[in-house]
């Protein structure tokens, strides 16, 4: 998916001691049971193919957001009310008799197209999103377009979660650690120097959700939802905060006016977010 600067390393600093996989769910064997189901595995990808997998994953996910915002857009009322005015405004201007249907058909046929053009337009800048964002660049950024409160000074790798179903990464949930003072503005001025030289991430920390994404086949099988038990775990187990949604994660740009979009990405971020509290809330009510 991504395209970038190919300066990663193939086994980035690991910051769990859980780095090895761990099946989730594998094929079992009984009687009448076929032995032959690839397993299910989630683990922290330090391996560089399968980093690129994941940064793929995320890309896509954002590609197909455009496809989302197009279906939006032409399926509007006002969109459905002017097409039809204009549709109208053709046939009453050129149809006479019945040797200028071709023409009008054609007409017709052209301002669809030209609408269908101008939506394609209108959220051909998913595609770009799409593809700075499954990059290397997008990956180590260290500095948010419109957040001062994250600028970090060491250049630390993200976490990458998968879920690999066989040789196929079929899900991804990518986190970041964030320092108390790059979590609250209020204090970064004055606790940016001291804690940016921490190397060893514990205490202190807090784990953001930059994407969190499965493979469009995969959804509603609860593939995401046992990502994010791996990322709860995760944070449980090395005493960090969260994890929390980004504000800026992948998912977050909104190219169009919401007249258009109206609840459509709103309503998909309310679920993801409940989503993370049931887990938090169900992984908390059981024993450590």
């Amino acid at each position: 998916m991504g395209k970038g600067k190919n300066t990663t390393e193939d086994n980035p600093p690991t910051t769990t001691t859980d780095s090895t996989p761990t099946a989730r769910a594998a094929a079992t064997t009984t009687d009448g049971v076929r032995d032959d189901i690839p397993p299910l595995t989630t683990y922290q990808a330090n391996a560089k193919n399968d980093r690129i997998d994941a940064l793929r994953l995320v890309a896509d996910s954002v590609a197909q957001q455009r496809q989302e915002a197009s279906r939006a857009v032409i399926s509007h009322p006002a969109v459905l009310a002017l097409t039809t005015a204009v549709l109208a405004i053709v046939f009453g201007a050129l149809y006479h008799d019945r040797s200028d249907l071709g023409l009008v058909l054609t007409t017709m046929a052209g301002c669809v197209m030209a609408g269908l053009a101008g939506v394609g337009y209108a959220t051909s800048g998913y595609l770009e999103l799409a593809e700075r964002t499954g990059t290397w660049a997008w990956l180590y950024g260290r500095e948010r377009e419109k957040s001062g409160a994250m600028k970090e000074r060491e250049k630390e790798e993200d976490i990458i979660l998968v879920t690999k179903y066989g040789d196929e990464i079929i899900g991804t949930v990518v986190l970041r650690l964030l320092t108390s003072e790059q979590n609250s503005e209020s204090s970064k001025s004055k606790k940016s120097k001291s804690n940016a030289k921490s190397k060893d991430p514990g205490p202190g920390f807090t784990a953001v959700i930059r994407a969190w994404t499965v493979k469009r086949r995969y959804r509603t099988k609860g593939i995401g939802t046992g990502l994010l038990e791996e990322a709860v775990s995760l944070c449980r187990k090395n005493s960090w905060e969260g994890p929390v949604f980004d504000e800026h994660h992948a998912n977050s740009v909104r190219l169009l006016p919401a007249m258009f979009l109206g609840d459509l990405f709103e309503k998909r971020e309310t679920r993801a977010r409940r989503a993370l509290e049931n887990v938090k809330r169900r992984l908390s009510s059981s024993p450590s």
